[in-house]
């Protein structure tokens, strides 16, 4: 069993097509800007954002029911968090279950977690929806608490391995919303043969965080503008080089 704050159904930001997308509860990292608060801890805590304990086949039963959207569309089924890895018995049978009738499977994960929990998923799993928060270490353990090295060696070993991968990069003023970053960003990328995805930064889940009687320590930050969002997305795609 594991803890879920949400599953979302008829997500379109999550992979292609229409989804069904399952939050899991926990993350090793703690990113000040996240916006999913509910998902951080590992434990069930007081309120509507709890969390809630199902078995994989409950979830597969929820994600089964809308397998028609899923077909016409082209869409799937995507487990996020929190970090999906960080409950790899449970991901890997929920996965198990979704591949076994057929249904298209994704993993929207930080990339930090033991490589051999990947090496696990790696078979059940059609696309990696990875996330690259920041290209420098100390940069990153400041902004999540982690450094990057795990993330960027599972990163090279899921290319290596043939995997499937997206590369998702939040952009947030005062993080990483930087011209030099994103020319390192760049080479990552090309190495890798990888696109890459931009998600703008938004306050949208601050409320949750008065909710669960915590505070926001993201204040600071801001989203880019639009002018800069094109100028980041120009450099990622090679046209500024």
């Amino acid at each position: 069993m594991a803890l879920i704050t949400n599953i979302q159904r008829f997500s379109v930001h999550d992979g292609p097509g229409i989804r069904t997308t399952v939050f899991l509860k926990g993350c090793p990292l703690h990113c000040e800007w996240c916006h999913n608060p509910e998902t951080q801890r590992f434990e069930r805590e007081c309120g509507e954002l709890g969390g809630r304990e199902y078995t994989a086949r409950e979830v597969f039963e929820i994600v089964k029911r809308d397998e028609a959207f899923y077909i016409n569309s082209g869409g799937g089924v995507t487990f996020g968090g929190g970090e999906p890895m960080a409950q790899a018995d449970f991901l890997c049978e929920a996965l198990r279950l979704c591949r076994e009738d057929g249904l298209h499977c994704a993993v929207d994960t930080s990339g930090f977690a033991p490589f051999e929990d990947f090496e696990r998923a790696l078979k059940l799993t059609d696309l990696f929806l990875f996330d690259i928060k920041h290209p420098d270490n100390e940069a990153h353990k400041r902004f999540t608490g982690e450094g990057n090295s795990l993330i960027l060696d599972n990163l090279r070993r899921l290319c290596a391995a043939g995997a499937a991968v997206r590369i998702r990069v939040p952009v947030i003023v005062g993080v990483n919303a930087d011209e030099a970053v994103f020319y390192d960003i760049a080479k990552i990328l090309r190495e890798y043969r990888l696109k890459a995805e931009l998600l703008p930064y938004h306050a949208y889940g601050v409320h949750k965080y008065a909710a669960l009687g915590r505070e926001y320590k993201g204040g600071a930050f801001c989203a880019p503008s639009d002018e800069a969002m094109a100028h980041y997305r120009s450099i990622l795609e090679g046209l500024l080089l």
